[in-house]
């Protein structure tokens, strides 16, 4: 509601993710992403229910589409 948002892995320990972090930041290791806008959330659910995304699909809350 406050526009908060949680995101986290199932694997690793702190200094896991530390070290990877760090690893992201220096090789310039950026995510692979689909956007799509908030409205077409039902979608995006089917698409990752079916299987069919080929990266992360994140939802836009940013109203430009």
């Amino acid at each position: 509601m406050n526009g908060h948002a949680l995101t986290g892995h199932l694997t690793g320990s702190p200094r896991d993710t530390e070290e990877a972090m760090a690893f992201a930041v220096t090789h310039d290791v950026r995510p692979m992403i689909e956007r799509m806008p908030l409205k077409q959330a039902d979608e995006a659910v089917t698409r990752l229910r079916s299987a069919t995304p080929r990266f992360r699909i994140v939802l836009d809350t940013t109203g430009n589409d």
